[in-house]
């Protein structure tokens, strides 16, 4: 069985925000690409990479912008990434952030990476890849990218550093100043390598929202969320398991069955990971829930009914057992 490039959906505010902010329906676009927009939020499914891209060109097209990536990097705010966005802003440095951003890309966008090299006073930042994951190719990737680093860059220092130069693998757009407009810096198109040259100094400063404790704490929990993502057979039982969780009857045989596998197979897979069934049910059950008592107003029985329980008190124990909280408890404090 082929696994499918996919993409956390952590990605969503940003694109939802922003197609919003452009005075277009996030519903619309989602529609026209084929995705269940509610579907997938409730439910908190992954997307595949045609999906993502699917999405972004769309939106392009209906507002008119070619240069969509700049406007999405711009737009990005860090509370926007889930816990990936915290972790580079408690980072306590630009340096270690990058660092951050590479390690655990995968819980961001799987074809998003960066390069750095220092040379004398100054520092380059090229979209390459650091491993053997290949890049997103399409322009978007690396507008959104260095648009999003000057950005957020100067959000987490306080400051209004601009870019000493940029370079970009495609044409020059018939209109480039969008580009001028976000960089403000020297422009060159139709090079070797997407690249954005700064002062090397910027690695340094420190971050406005740097906490110790907390990017420790944050940093761990990517670590363990990036070791069941990188696991081909744990992405694929928790995307089975999320897209049925309405289903009473899922099971593992169910899931092996889907997997053209034997539920032994499956189970023998799982432990070379270090992992099983049960537990990533759990946890996608829970991831869910939590994504629902936030995000939405539905009720108790309700999130328990779309969770495929057959009443609320089994999900509410079941809740608190993994927890330490009933589902009212977890959403107030919320």
């Amino acid at each position: 069985m082929t696994e499918k490039t996919t993409i956390p959906n952590i990605i969503l505010p940003s694109l939802s925000s922003l197609a919003l902010k452009c005075g277009v329906s996030p519903k619309l676009i989602f529609a026209e690409a084929g995705i269940d927009l509610e579907s997938i939020q409730l439910r908190d499914l992954d997307l595949e990479l045609h999906e993502v891209e699917s999405v972004v060109l769309l939106l392009s097209k209906h507002i008119g912008e070619p240069s969509i990536g700049l406007l999405l990097g711009a737009h990005l705010q860090a509370e926007m990434l889930a816990m990936f966005g915290p972790l580079i802003a408690s980072s306590p440095n630009p340096r270690v952030g990058i660092e951050c951003f590479s390690r655990f890309k995968q819980l961001l966008h799987p074809q998003f990476d960066l390069k750095l090299r220092e040379d004398g006073e100054q520092a380059a930042l090229y979209y390459q890849s650091n491993d053997e994951t290949p890049i997103g190719d399409l322009p978007f990737y690396a507008e959104a990218l260095f648009s999003a680093l000057v950005n957020l860059g100067n959000y987490f220092i306080g400051g209004q550093k601009k870019p000493l130069s940029v370079e970009f693998r495609h044409a020059k757009p018939a209109n480039s100043s969008l580009h001028e407009q976000t960089f403000n810096c020297s422009l060159e198109f139709g090079c070797q390598t997407d690249k954005l040259v700064f002062e090397r100094s910027v690695l340094d400063l420190p971050h406005l929202s740097h906490n110790f404790s907390l990017h420790q704490l944050f940093r761990q929990q990517a670590q363990e969320q990036l070791k069941q993502f990188s696991s081909p057979i744990a992405s694929q039982v928790k995307r089975i398991i999320k897209g049925n969780l309405s289903d009473p009857a899922l099971s593992a045989d169910t899931v092996a069955h889907q997997l053209s596998i034997s539920r032994r197979t499956l189970y023998r897979q799982l432990k070379a990971e270090n992992l099983c069934y049960s537990e990533l049910r759990n946890q996608v059950i829970i991831e869910t829930a939590k994504t629902m008592l936030t995000t939405t107003h539905y009720s108790t029985e309700v999130i328990a009914y779309e969770l495929g329980y057959k009443d609320r008190s089994n999900f509410v124990h079941a809740f608190k057992r993994l927890t330490g909280h009933t589902p009212s408890q977890f959403r107030l404090m919320k």
